[in-house]
């Protein structure tokens, strides 16, 4: 029964021949694994002698028979969450299970490319399990990238990318405020130093000159101009960036020359999409560390030239993009949401200058490709050339008009190229929806543009190269619109002036002096060329094809077997099978995967704050089931910051104030994302404000919630006087049990509750209405349902949505829930009168109607209905929870209590309704309120926040989506902020003269841009219901009950009591007691506040199925 493990108490560290003894008696069982994980892990010199035991005694046919069984049930269900998967997205090739549809992708990337569009207008592939879809037509491109721009231009998580880029940059970084930074200063200056002006064409008009020279050097002899084009391409974004050129004869620039087009050609070929399936293999030797030696030269070139700019910088006189950099840095130094400096620096340099380097160079080299393979386009190309120019004369940008043929030409060349067929990856910011097909935030999009470039209904030629296609009848040059080799919408390409000024300057230059064939005899070339990041061409640059078959159905040596055939050949294969050595490869795999996930584990402990050991595949989840509150008060021994892991994710927690302020006030931009919870994501799809992603509908919902929430009086009187009224009822309900026993947990739901409700529905909900107490009953379940043992199985496994069980549960309740607000919406849609706005509901839909025709409105009904439920939940289970740890703090503290008591009916008497100004006069009741919630402390570790982008933190590098927790226990008991850090005593907040003192640490509702939504309201309520409570109501625990277990149970919040159970009759226990002031001693029967019979083994809270409500 216990956990097995090194460390354990159980742990039994005897010698290797005990062991030896219980292997031989011990059945194959989960002892056998224990023991056998032992002997992996114990010492060096005795695991010999420990092995051969295990090996000597074992039956390898019910090994091997168990180890196929569990991977042929892996198969399967891999097998069916692929089927899943497809059903929700559009058609596709079929996938292979875990590898998707990479074999046909290594196989004839290009054929696979073309048979997209003959799904239909979108498609889908899978590269491993992630599926990808594909836009085959310019409508929907643009529908996507234009019309829902800030939807669809995010940068999904790329492995190799991210080894690479640690996500930052420009081209690959997430759509987000660094890569808006970035982008809008590198347009600025590209531009400051002459992109799309005179003194640009003037520098590739003189580059293009030497690239002649170069070539007229080789004397009629056969070479590669490989080198020669990528270092006159490279020459002019180097002037801009660099401020120098480099000689074609830089051994060292051409070495670099090579191993970014080493880099292009490796990550798009099978080391790449290995790496990309398998990421953990970055800890192993391979040909994928030949991309990481290259990236870390061009990173390396770059610092070199970085750190000379910086000892020549001269602020008045800025010579490049570096120096512009520089400058740009010490400027932004002093604001918080700077994402200028040094990382970013490198990154964004390497981004422009491969964009301005290789994408130009290939299709410079695809140009010569075709010109040798259509003489006669390229004689016509010379001489309209030698006809307007003569051969002296260098061309402009000003000569396209009086140069149709060599226009059309290059845009001919680049929409037969095609060097990007798929487009450059974008993904979903946020949830959306397309055509009908629902794509969660995250979702990796393709535009087509191999379809959208050879539409037979755009195009006159569309199948063969042919410059008429961009041809009037009168020989002049047309623009076709769905020409799109640089995009579109807001990633749209950098550079895209300057890729077009180099195309037709270098072009126009070499055709006017140089004339291009093939050898006598030499074969035509591939024109599909090698596909890379970008398709390169083969003849040109040539490659080994690999040795080996793709063994998938349509292979030519794919065997196509009736299904009796194959199961004949089955039973042989079943019947002759050496069950010791298939049981021996089995357990070697799992040893061998066990041991990857071991030094995987120890690498990115390596790289993370110290903190507990976490286990191989499910990190520190068994310490947070054993005991929640005792791990979360472990944290703040390992430092100021310390990590757990959930399943395979590390986890950063800050555990003193100074370093949470720094992360999410100083940082907030770079701090506030939110983690992707497979949980919450299944029941919200990405919508709404809590747990929405940080961006641009994050920012719309939380903007509108806020201003609309203002208007119906969120911080103003007309809120105090909702409250104290309701107040009033909750007190009648208490007093209706007439010396009954109760349970209060729905009464304070249902009445705080009603406060959000008269908010956002415009009506408040009676006590004994029956569905709103079945839906507060569904909010209870959920929220202890996610922090259970069932949330945590599903984020490790979050497949298990397919299948039944208690998880299950939570999606019932959440669809009644969001069926209860969908109704409410309906119904304020038939009784709309946008001149008179009720409530938050009517406003929204006010504001839909006005957002309707903007391109980038996040106002739509999935965020409506998500955002409503996000502000009732907000408002409803935080503030009662809190409400049912005060009266059990009143019990536990029957002193505080009647000091309480005391002050209250001095200062208002037993009549009159508490507001927000009694505060300073009820010193010593408002501290006991802020000391409740900081014992309380509902929510510990804080609501998880995610990094927006790569940072540093005190010296640790933490990538983009790194989970971040606040120890809100640790600040709220630290010994330096609090006189009293580890007993509740309300002189936390009172100063020496007995008047409330606040105090720096106390943090309920977090800080930064994420800062709780609703704070003024939860201030509101928990004053005005707890003062009201006190002013009329006296609590106490039953004579000789046990002391409560203060820990409570850990959820999404925690919950407020777990009570053992009482042997002495309920009848016999007084427990609500009217003050005897205003109530002649009369006794209310209540079991009180909260008392719970806990089920068998559990820790467990009321509303559970398993709590015996019959006990009171």
């Amino acid at each position: 029964g216990g956990n097995l493990i090194p460390g354990d108490a159980h742990y039994d560290e005897r010698g290797p021949h005990v062991l030896k003894d219980e292997c031989v008696v011990l059945p194959l069982s989960s002892h056998f694994l224990v023991l056998l994980y032992k002997a992996v892990c114990s010492k060096l010199s005795s695991t010999s002698l420990r092995m051969e035991s295990v090996l000597r005694y074992l039956d390898w046919t019910s090994v091997g028979l168990a180890l196929l069984g569990a991977l042929l049930t892996l198969l399967l269900l891999e097998i069916f969450r692929l089927n899943s998967s497809r059903s929700r997205l559009p058609p596709g090739p079929k996938p292979l299970p875990f590898v998707g549809n990479v074999p046909l992708l290594m196989k004839d990337p290009m054929a696979l490319v073309r048979s997209m569009e003959t799904y239909g207008e979108m498609s889908s592939i899978y590269v491993g399990r992630e599926p990808m879809v594909v836009l085959n037509n310019l409508q929907i491109v643009k529908e996507a990238f234009v019309q829902n721009g800030a939807v669809f231009s995010g940068r999904p998580y790329v492995p190799l990318i991210h080894w690479i880029t640690n996500g930052y940059g420009i081209v690959m970084a997430p759509y987000g405020h660094s890569w808006r930074q970035q982008r809008r200063f590198a347009l600025h200056t590209l531009r400051d130093f002459g992109l799309g002006k005179k003194s640009v064409e003037e520098r590739v008009a003189e580059e293009a000159h030497y690239l002649i020279e170069e070539m007229l050097k080789q004397e009629g002899k056969a070479f590669y101009p490989i080198h020669p084009i990528m270092n006159a391409v490279s020459n002019i974004i180097c002037s801009i960036i660099f401020g120098d050129r480099f000689e074609y004869d830089n051994e060292r620039f051409a070495k670099l020359l090579a191993y970014l087009n080493e880099n292009i050609r490796l990550a798009g070929s099978p080391v790449g999409q290995i790496f990309n399936l398998a990421p953990f293999i970055k800890h192993f030797p391979g040909p994928h560390q030949k991309v990481w030696q290259n990236a870390n030269c061009l990173n390396r070139f770059i610092r070199e030239v970085m750190e000379e700019h910086k000892e020549t910088l001269d602020p008045e006189n800025l010579r490049d993009f570096i120096d512009a950099y520089l400058v740009e840095m010490t400027k932004q130094e002093s604001k918080e949401d700077s994402t200028f400096h040094e990382d970013n620096m490198i990154m964004s340099t390497a981004d422009i200058f491969l964009a301005g380097t290789d994408t130009t160079a290939t299709t410079l080299r695809w140009s010569l490709i075709f010109m040798m393979d259509h003489p006669d386009v390229q004689e016509r190309c010379h001489e309209e050339i030698v006809r307007v120019l003569g051969f002296d004369r260098s061309p402009c940008m000003d000569d396209r008009a009086r140069l149709p043929y060599t226009f059309a030409t290059i845009n001919e060349i680049q929409r037969c190229a095609n060097i990007v067929p798929l487009g450059v990856v974008h993904s979903t910011t946020q949830p959306t929806t397309l055509h009908g097909y629902h794509l969660p935030a995250g979702t990796q999009i393709l535009s087509n543009l191999t379809a959208i470039m050879t539409d037979k209904d755009h195009w006159k030629h569309p199948d063969t190269f042919n410059p008429e296609n961009f041809l009037d009848e009168k020989g002049q040059f047309c623009k076709n619109d769905v020409f799109l080799p640089f995009s579109l919408g807001p990633r749209v390409c950098l550079g895209e002036s300057l890729a077009k000024t180099e195309l037709f300057i270098f072009f126009t230059s070499l055709l006017q002096r140089i004339k291009f064939s093939w050898s006598p005899g030499a074969p035509r070339p591939d024109m599909d060329g090698m596909m890379g990041v970008l398709c390169s061409t083969k003849a040109i640059m040539t490659f080994e094809p690999p040795v080996g078959g793709n063994l998938i159905p349509g292979d030519a040596h794919y065997d196509e077997k009736g299904p009796h055939v194959l199961k004949d050949e089955m039973e042989s294969v079943l019947r002759y099978l050496d069950w010791t050595s298939v049981g021996l490869a089995l357990l070697g795999a799992l040893l061998t995967l066990l041991l990857l996930e071991i030094f995987r584990l120890n690498s990115s402990r390596s790289r993370y704050p110290p903190g507990p050991t976490p286990l191989p595949f499910v990190g520190n989840v068994h310490l947070l089931m054993k005991n929640p509150m005792g791990l979360v008060r472990s944290m703040e021994t390992y430092g100021e910051m310390s990590s757990i892991y959930l399943g395979r994710e590390p986890m950063v927690v800050l555990n003193n104030l100074q370093i949470m302020k720094e992360a999410f006030v100083q940082n907030g931009a770079v701090f506030s994302g939110r983690p992707y919870v497979p949980l919450l994501h299944w029941i919200t799809n990405g919508y709404g404000i809590v747990m929405a992603t940080y961006g641009h509908s994050w920012r719309q919902q939380r903007r509108f919630a806020l201003h609309t929430l203002r208007d119906f009086g969120l911080g103003k009187k007309s809120v105090e006087e909702r409250v104290a009224e309701e107040a009033h009822y909750l007190v009648k309900e208490m007093l209706k049990q007439e010396g009954k026993a109760f349970y209060p947990i729905h009464p304070i739901m249902n009445s705080v509750s009603n406060i959000i409700c008269s908010i956002i529905f415009g009506d408040r909900f009676e006590y004994d209405n029956e569905r709103f107490a079945k839906l507060l009953e569904f909010i209870n379940e959920n929220i202890r349902l996610a922090g259970s043992p069932v949330g945590q199985l599903f984020n490790l496994v979050p497949f298990i949505k397919h299948f039944p069980g208690p998880h299950q549960k939570m999606w019932k309740n959440a669809t009644s829930f969001f069926g209860f607000i969908r109704e409410a919406v309906e119904e304020h849609r038939r009784t709309l009168d946008p001149e008179n706005i009720r409530d938050f509901i009517d406003a929204y839909l006010v504001e839909m109607t006005k957002q309707e025709s903007k391109e980038d409105s996040t106002f739509h009904e999935d965020n409506m209905i998500m955002s409503t439920a996000d502000i009732f939940l907000a408002g409803t289970d935080t503030t009662a929870t809190t409400l049912r740890w005060s009266l059990i703090f009143m019990m536990d503290h029957p002193d505080v209590q009647e000091r309480c008591h005391e002050e209250i009916v001095r200062v208002l008497g037993f009549d009159r309704s508490p507001c927000m100004d009694d505060r300073e006069r009820l010193p010593y009741t408002f501290a006991t309120i802020s000391e409740i919630q900081r014992c309380a402390n509902i929510v510990p570790l804080g609501v998880p926040h995610a990094t927006t982008q790569p940072t540093t933190l005190h010296g640790y590098h933490l990538p983009a989506g790194t989970w971040i927790f606040s120890n809100l226990m640790a600040i709220m008991t630290d010994k330096d902020h609090w006189k009293h850090p580890d007993t509740f005593n309300p002189e936390n907040f009172l100063d020496e003269k007995g008047q409330f003192c606040k105090n720096d640490a106390f943090l309920p509702f977090s800080l930064g841009p994420r800062v709780c939504l609703g704070e003024s309201l939860a201030k509101t309520e928990l004053f005005i219901f707890f003062t009201s409570l006190l002013q009329r109501l006296k609590f106490s625990w039953p004579p000789g009950a046990p002391p409560p277990n203060m820990d409570g149970v850990l959820g999404l919040v925690k919950p407020a009591l777990i009570c053992e159970k009482h042997k002495a009759p309920v009848a016999d226990l007084p427990i609500l007691v009217f003050c005897g002031k205003c109530q002649s001693s009369s006794t209310v029967l209540a079991k009180a506040i909260m008392t719970f019979e806990p089920p068998v083994g559990g820790n467990l809270i009321p509303g559970d199925a398993h709590y015996d409500a019959t006990m009171c």
